[in-house]
């Protein structure tokens, strides 16, 4: 993946209608909108979609070339770009979000987590898919409650799995919580 300022560069030489292509090669969309180091997607019968231009692995008048498959574009993708910060705002060592930015992004992340546990058709009342009550389910044995089923270790993978993700894209674009 690119580093923060390499992908604004990447994004700032992709241009509007440029097809865009999985790592496969694959056309799938075309950019619609270019911000900062995001570019918004625009996806026959779908709704539009940001991703970050970390991901580009390639871009040329002829569109861009993607470093993920098609399944982990969905896996990526974003409602809105990101927190750009400006040239002014660039940090001389260690990248410290303030309160301010730092409470925006959590937002932003937790609203991206919510529609995420949707689209897997999670509730987030529960770990447990397709209910948001845990101790009713079909064909559960609920006899001994202190034993977590199943579906609730697979739920807290899936969770420790998208936590670790989240720390290594903050790790990536150097963002760091107060202390």
């Amino acid at each position: 993946m690119a580093t923060e300022s390499a992908s604004m560069d990447i994004a700032a030489s992709v241009k509007t209608g440029t097809p865009v292509m999985t790592k496969d090669g694959t056309r799938f969309a075309t950019v619609k909108d270019v911000r900062g180091g995001y570019f918004q997607l625009d996806v026959a019968r779908q709704e539009e979609f940001w991703l970050s231009a970390s991901y580009i692995e390639s871009a040329d008048s002829s569109g861009v070339r993607l470093g993920i498959s098609r399944d982990e574009v969905d896996e990526h993708r974003l409602n809105q770009p990101g927190i750009e910060r400006s040239d002014a705002q660039a940090p001389t060592g260690d990248a410290v979000l303030s309160n301010d930015e730092a409470l925006a992004q959590r937002e932003r992340m937790e609203r991206e987590l919510e529609l995420q546990r949707q689209r897997m058709g999670r509730s987030s009342d529960s770990g447990v898919v397709g209910t948001t009550d845990s101790s009713v389910r079909e064909g559960a044995d609920n006899t001994n409650a202190d034993e977590p089923s199943d579906a609730q270790l697979k739920d807290e993978a899936v969770e420790r799995e998208h936590d670790e993700m989240i720390r290594q894209r903050d790790e990536r674009v150097g963002f760091r919580y107060d202390q």
